[in-house]
């Protein structure tokens, strides 16, 4: 049995001491991490981005505790993509229009249930993939058909946000939002090929290979200073699995 999961339980003192949510332990129910994941979910976050094996904790997450972790982010990058397509010049007007109001009936709903129904409208996104999503990826992403595609960019870019700045050559700060971190991720995914062979599955499908890329992502320092380049290369060999 690998030594991670022992590492993982040593937070289990420190967490009893300050939640009466039970510890999220690698053998624990579906129900205790996703009442964790409600109730502590800045802890759980904290802890991903500090443990040295979060790809291996990431893969027994469940869909619905992923979805839990990962929902604000995602509200957050459906909110500034309806703003990005109504400040852009080249934008229809039609659709300007459009997202001004999608953006404001979610804005006014009474509460999450009501919002979540509203950003996930079945008709305003057949209007969306007809418009090609307003050539947005990020827009693209927010789909609810690709919720899954979504939260998993988005907890990566959370948990090694130092380091996909620094393979793309810019400065990380703990203040950065959801949306800047997955706008360094998506980048890097497009300049950095054997990053990018590393983290999906060369498929239609294009599932993030967390395995693969927990091995790939600790080769890589967080200097920013361009020297991560030399790791990147050196180790590609090591990605054929």
């Amino acid at each position: 049995m690998p030594s991670w999961p022992n590492f993982w339980s040593t937070y289990a003192g420190e967490w009893a001491q300050r939640s009466d949510v039970p510890f999220p332990a690698v053998d624990a129910s579906v129900e205790t991490w996703l009442a964790a994941a409600k109730q502590e979910r800045d802890s759980i976050l904290h802890l991903l981005r500090t443990f040295g094996h979060s790809h291996e904790i990431v893969q027994l997450l469940a869909p619905q505790v992923l979805d839990e972790l990962t929902s604000p982010w995602r509200d957050e990058c459906w909110q500034t993509a309806i703003e990005a397509g109504q400040q852009d010049e080249k934008t229809d007007p039609t659709r300007v229009r459009r997202l001004a109001q999608w953006g404001l009936r979610a804005e006014r709903a009474v509460d999450n249930k009501r919002r979540k129904a509203i950003v996930t409208s079945t008709d305003e996104w057949d209007v969306e993939k007809a418009e090609n999503y307003g050539r947005d990826v990020v827009m693209w992403l927010c789909a609810p058909s690709r919720t899954s595609r979504l939260s998993h960019y988005l907890l990566f870019a959370h948990i090694y946000a130092e380091k996909v700045a620094a393979m793309i050559g810019e400065d990380s700060h703990p203040d950065d939002s959801a949306q800047t971190k997955l706008q360094r991720h998506l980048t890097a995914l497009r300049k950095l090929p054997t990053f990018k062979a590393a983290f999906l599955t060369n498929d239609k499908a294009m599932t993030v290979k967390w395995g693969t890329i927990g091995r790939y992502m600790a080769h890589v320092v967080d200097d920013g200073d361009g020297s991560h380049q030399n790791q990147l290369t050196t180790m590609t060999p090591q990605l054929q699995y």
